[in-house]
């Protein structure tokens, strides 16, 4: 039951409000009632009232003054403002200072009732939190946690007594990596829990519901958090699930998008494989393929088989993050035995040789990874063998004379034939003497004659059917190429037959 203290100047709203809370059957006690506000600090004491139903206008101290009184006293009670319509501006400057709501006189005795019920749900709610706080806080110093994290198998029978095992409420573990000289602003009031481990920080909220992402947003951003990056676990009930949360909120900021704001990045469910598409973490037979690219000298190919297994990670978000790093490091140990074979630059070399997988590790999300084995194939790319640099060239220039009328980049290229840039870029020059870009503009140019020579098309619709959809642009590049504009081209080919 929850104590109620009624303040107000007028008898008989007092005893009306009474009559409504008994009458509702409300799981609360009466407990005093007050005239003026003096009087109400000598009842608050005497009481210890849960919910504090407060008149605004009120003889020698009124409803705003006491409200500045209990927050001066730290005095914690959850008050509803009572008052009329011409002081609602008054009404609202007190919640301001605290007050939970307001009710307008004459009080309609269903929002009171949903008042009521609501406060008391917020008391209950503060309550808990405030227990979990103190357990959480005790349960730092016992290191119980590090060893849930750690996953450690003995960790739950030597479970501290009066440990919390959140099954009788919410919980949500965040990991934060906080720039330097910040992790004593990072939840500091001691709500939520707060542990450094391995180097980042771990933010553990208990509560009574399950919070929602824009609430859990909000206490981020109050605890300090929310401008680094936080990666937040699914929510969870159990400590036997803390392992489990803590993978998810790692995952979370592995998969992230390094452009993302603000940079707080929720935990996906890990999709599920297809009837054919094999476990990313536990097939063997792409790394034995890797391997066999790599004995042949066929970068490029081999590129492609990571750029595969990474595609596959996007998409599945797998949160054993450890198995994720062995992967890895399989394919950078059987790039670095293949070194002599590839006669690899030196400071490639030196680069794998030092590779381990703590430094690996140190890449910490997916994109970061990606980006480093890129740069280790654009590194590697003069030494591939002459059959797979023209395997490239080939397939690049074949996709150009079908395609010159899109939107072509080294990007798309990329992408679409699972290959560097930087790779791409190499090869290409070092085979036909001139760079992708040169290319391309001289294939849409011939084509650009051809048009010129045997239509009757005007330039606009030329310079859209050979991928410029600026005609300006188009003259402008034809001429820089041909050593005419478009016009004189085909008035030359009509004198010249």
């Amino acid at each position: 039951m929850k104590r109620v203290l009624i303040i107000d100047d007028e008898p008989l709203i007092r005893q009306a409000l009474k009559k409504l809370l008994i009458r509702n059957e409300l799981e609360v006690v009466v407990v005093g009632e007050a005239g003026n506000g003096i009087e109400a600090l000598s009842e608050l004491e005497r009481t210890r009232a849960d919910i504090l139903f407060l008149d605004v206008r009120m003889p020698l101290m009124n409803g705003f003054d006491l409200l500045q009184r209990l927050q001066e006293r730290n005095m914690a009670v959850m008050t509803i403002i009572l008052t009329a319509y011409r002081d609602f501006d008054y009404a609202a400057r007190a919640i301001e200072y605290g007050a939970f709501g307001y009710l307008v006189k004459p009080i309609d005795e269903k929002k009171l009732v949903e008042m009521t019920i609501k406060a008391g749900r917020k008391i209950d709610e503060e309550r808990q939190a405030e227990t979990a706080k103190r357990q959480l806080a005790e349960l730092r110093k016992t290191g119980y946690l590090e060893r849930l994290l750690a996953g450690e198998e003995t960790a739950f029978a030597e479970r501290p007594e009066g440990m919390p095992d959140f099954s009788d409420g919410c919980g949500r573990l965040v990991v934060v990596r906080p720039s330097d000289g910040v992790v004593s602003r990072i939840g500091g009031s001691g709500d939520p829990a707060v542990i450094a481990y391995k180097g980042e920080l771990i933010l553990l909220y208990r509560t009574a519901r399950e919070l929602t992402d824009e609430e859990l947003a909000t206490r981020l951003t109050k605890d300090g958090a929310a401008e680094h990056p936080c990666g937040i676990s699914a929510p969870f009930a159990g400590e036997e699930n803390i392992r489990l949360a803590y993978r998810q909120a790692k995952a979370a900021l592995f998969y992230r998008d390094a452009a993302g704001e603000p940079p707080i990045y929720r935990f996906a469910e890990r999709k599920t494989a297809t009837g054919d598409e094999p476990d990313a973490l536990t097939d063997q037979r792409g790394f034995e393929q890797l391997s066999e690219k790599l004995e042949l000298g066929l970068l490029g190919e081999a590129w492609t088989m990571i750029r595969g297994f990474t595609e596959t990670l996007e998409r599945r978000k797998d949160e054993d993050l450890d198995a994720v790093y062995r992967q890895y490091y399989q394919f950078a140990t059987a790039i670095k035995h293949n070194l002599p074979r590839l006669e690899a630059p030196e400071p490639v070399k030196k680069q794998l040789a030092d590779l381990g997988l703590a430094e690996l590790a140190a890449y910490s999300t997916l994109s970061e990874i990606d980006a480093f084995f890129e740069r280790l194939f654009a590194a590697l790319a003069p030494a591939a063998t002459v059959e797979d640099a023209e395997r490239v060239v080939h397939k690049i220039k074949a996709y150009i004379r079908e395609n010159y009328a899109q939107d072509i980049s080294l990007h798309l290229l990329a992408e679409r034939l699972y290959l560097s840039k930087n790779y791409i870029s190499a090869v290409f020059k070092q085979k036909t003497g001139v760079n992708f870009l040169e290319y391309l503009t001289n294939v849409r140019m011939e084509q650009a004659k051809l048009r010129l020579e045997r239509t009757e098309k005007g330039v606009h619709q030329i310079a859209e059917e050979v991928g410029y959809k600026n005609t300006s642009h188009f003259g402008k590049v034809f001429k820089q190429t041909v050593g005419v504009t478009p016009a004189e081209y085909r008035q030359r080919r009509y004198a010249n037959p």
